[in-house]
């Protein structure tokens, strides 16, 4: 898993708008439902007060109903006919059962001033009361970065919604630190979040089908500096260090040309970085590993060969025999090694 985060600030506005919201409660989805049924998406005040209210609610409430959704360009109107024609806008929402409602107020908008991660600036509205202190602040100018939103849709945390008006002023508020992250995992998509200075997730987001943020990709990118090559990072034969997997320390990790704070990539698999160092690898594996003695040359081979495969993948190296180890271990610290391989001649006389 590779783990990426940073100090991010946060520009706050507070600004009235108009908003309409995506929600799957509202009564007029049966009425939008109920003429996508019909022949060539039409539908009559009649057709409402028959089959939804069963003949209770008056024709002319009926009417006033598909004038307002008209309004609302969910229909539109054939005067001639009597008729309501479902518009594009009524077509999708009776599709997926959903409906936009309009709201007004005031609104703190969060923006994020570096959206090299972000396909929108936009990454928390809240709706607010204006309090005494806002009221003594002096407005400005809606900037372009907050006009721009209207008539975008956004989606946060699974809230959809439509921006359909903004005052051409607001109040500009204190910036905020959040935290920004980047997880990226095997077999699944990457998350990018913003987190509160609390831990709340107020945005999250994931990187779809795009490869960029493939897992594989993330991971190439982070490490390039260390040579890695999607599998494996290149290393020196170090007598100190002999396991293949390894954590990688990061100082400065970049990401989308983001650079994030100091992280660690966990067990990424490192290898000799020629032939030549691999065989010095694999002999002091092979003299680390000297454990117990040895009774018979088939078991000594065995141990040899077992030691060998770990590097058959990167090199060819030939398997090393008891006489050769031996050679390698003349100085005194290596006596306990050296007589465990002795033991086979011991036993062979």
């Amino acid at each position: 898993m590779v783990t990426l985060q940073r100090n991010q600030i946060i520009e706050v506005y507070q600004i009235s708008m108009e908003i309409q919201t995506k929600t799957k409660e509202n009564p007029f989805i049966a009425v939008l439902i109920l003429a996508s049924e019909n022949p060539n998406n039409e539908i009559t005040p009649k057709d409402i007060q028959e089959k939804l209210f069963g003949g209770t609610l008056p024709e002319r409430a009926c009417k006033n109903l598909l004038m307002r959704l008209t309004e609302m360009n969910y229909f539109q109107e054939n005067i001639a006919s009597e008729t309501y024609t479902l518009t594009n806008k009524g077509i999708e929402n009776a599709k997926d059962k959903t409906f936009w409602q309009g709201e007004k107020g005031i609104y703190n908008v969060y923006l994020i001033n570096e959206s090299l991660l972000f396909s929108q600036e936009l990454v928390k509205m809240e709706k607010k009361e204006r309090s005494n202190n806002d009221k003594d602040n002096t407005t400005i100018k809606t900037p372009n970065k907050v006009s721009n939103l209207k008539e975008e849709n956004f989606n946060l945390l699974g809230r959809e919604f439509r921006v359909e008006n903004i005052d051409n002023q607001c109040f500009k508020l204190k910036d905020e630190t959040w935290n920004l992250r980047v997880i990226a995992q095997k077999y699944q998509k990457t998350k990018i979040q913003l987190l509160g200075k609390n831990q709340e997730k107020y945005f999250e987001k994931d990187g779809g089908s795009n490869d960029f943020f493939d897992y594989g990709n993330v991971l190439e990118r982070v490490l390039i500096h260390f040579g890695f090559d999607g599998e494996n990072i290149k290393v020196p034969f170090d007598e100190n260090n002999l396991t293949f997997i390894r954590n990688v320390p990061i100082e400065k990790p970049e990401f989308k040309k983001i650079i994030f704070d100091k992280t660690t990539i966990e067990n990424i698999n490192h290898i000799p970085e020629d032939e030549a160092q691999a065989n010095k690898w694999y002999e002091a594996l092979l003299i680390k590993n000297i454990l117990e003695y040895f009774t018979s040359q088939q078991q000594f081979d065995a141990f040899s060969e077992q030691e060998r495969k770990k590097f058959m993948p990167y090199y060819p190296l030939q398997k090393l025999n008891k006489n050769e180890v031996l050679a390698f271990l003349k100085e005194e610290k290596y006596f306990y090694q050296r007589a465990k391989l002795e033991t086979i001649d011991f036993l062979s006389y």
